[in-house]
């Protein structure tokens, strides 16, 4: 029986056959002759893309319409999974917590929820075949997943950090403290964030994952090597937390250690074969050391089986692109590209990217319109402005080509 992994606002759509649902290992398909037309394959991933895109989000409507959080844990999430056939019907024997919120209310709440999209929403044909026999839902109650525009997001976990500390100040409840501290984080707020992991982490709550958050915060602040020892001493507690073996390796990339980076994913997709999404990340995160140590051809192979796991996984399509850019295949580069930009359109670098392919290819105009997109983005980036001038300059608007080039200059960027 074909099984379609889905997974809210982080989606994957792969082909694999196994056994029995939700049991056993899935089996790898045969790889594909090395003559395949790759560009097929390509439209056949946007084709599912599309249809994949377009079921989520009328599903992600369905949810986000009966979704009511107890009150004053509106900032507790987990993520469910389910087996729902054809017709939409949900098989309840596999309706159940993939990842628990830590508060037993909430994770009632969560399942509730979604027993009632039973029978509502049937699966989407595939591109030239039929609906698939069955598909595994994967969803994710992340409150800001389930917002419509950052700006929307932003002042919703607002709302929510106030309601949080409006309750904490009347009971001290662990799980709502570590729901805000990761709020916190996702508001930039670093020090109030690591006030409170901390201090849960020496009360013995949850300290793996206290430790875990707290390597992701100096990640985002680009202190690698505190973020590595904090990461290395969650995984001192549980060596196989895939959690903190992905973003370690993260650390180690920014470091220059690709090599180091590879034995931490490598263990990572071992131990995450049954599990699409945190496989997926680990994937395009080994592709992207690879592509760092001129491994264009490995490289490419985990971006796709990366795809294969999670549809939606943005970094996978920008280190294919990458790869394929490295293999001198610049159409195919171009066309992953496209399919990243698609997914996320506020990626600057990914703008930049196809930019440079058009503007080596002789197709200025497009060459303009992305260093456009990528300006709007960061309207002082010098890179950008820089390249902009090169395109202006080859279809002769020496003006708008000068100008770009000074602000360039004064933005402080040097051409390689």
């Amino acid at each position: 029986m074909t099984v379609l992994a889905i997974a809210c606002s982080t989606i994957s759509a792969c082909d694999d056959k196994v056994d029995k649902v939700g049991e056993g290992e899935k089996k790898a398909s045969k790889p594909r002759s090395a003559s395949r037309n790759r560009s097929s394959a390509q439209q056949e991933t946007f084709q599912k893309f599309t249809q994949y895109h377009a079921y989520m989000q009328e599903l992600q409507g369905l949810v986000k319409a009966d979704w009511q959080p107890p009150e004053g844990k509106q900032g507790i999430y987990g993520i469910c999974q389910y087996i729902v056939e054809r017709s939409g019907k949900i098989r309840p024997e596999t309706l159940k917590i993939r990842r628990t919120s830590g508060d037993k209310s909430i994770d009632a709440a969560m399942l509730q929820c979604l027993a009632k999209v039973d029978g509502k929403l049937p699966l989407p044909r595939l591109p030239a075949k039929r609906a698939p026999s069955a598909a595994m839902i994967v969803f994710s109650f992340n409150p800001a997943l389930m917002t419509a525009s950052p700006r929307e997001a932003e002042s919703e976990m607002q709302a929510r950090l106030r309601k949080m500390d409006e309750s904490l100040a009347k009971a001290d409840d662990p799980a709502l403290v570590f729901a805000r501290a990761r709020l916190l984080a996702n508001l930039q707020q670093y020090d109030r964030a690591i006030t409170d992991l901390d201090s849960l982490q020496q009360s013995g709550f949850r300290p793996v994952d206290c430790l875990v958050e707290m390597g992701k915060i100096q990640y985002r602040r680009k202190q690698y090597g505190q973020a590595l020892e904090m990461l290395d001493r969650a995984l001192e507690l549980d060596e196989r937390n895939v959690y903190a073996l992905i973003p370690a390796a993260a650390c180690l990339q920014n470091l220059e250690q690709h090599k180091f980076a590879l034995k931490y994913l490598d263990k990572a997709i071992d131990l995450a074969r049954e599990n699409p999404l945190p496989m997926a990340e680990a994937l395009a995160s080994r592709a992207f050391s690879y592509i760092a140590m001129g491994n264009f051809k490995r490289a490419l192979a985990d971006c796709r089986l990366a795809i294969s796991k999670d549809l939606w996984h943005v970094p996978a399509y920008v280190y294919a692109g990458d790869a394929e850019y490295g293999l001198s295949h610049l159409k195919e580069a171009e066309k992953l590209y496209t399919l990243a930009l698609d997914l996320n359109p506020e990626d600057m670098d990914t703008w930049l990217r196809r930019g440079q392919i058009y503007l080596e290819t002789g197709k200025f105009s497009q060459a303009i319109t992305d260093f456009g997109q990528a300006l709007q983005i960061s309207p002082n980036d010098g890179k950008a402005l820089y390249l902009r001038s090169l395109a202006n300059k080859e279809l002769g608007f020496e003006g708008q080509a000068s100008s770009d080039l000074e602000r360039a200059k004064k933005a402080g960027f040097v051409p390689q």
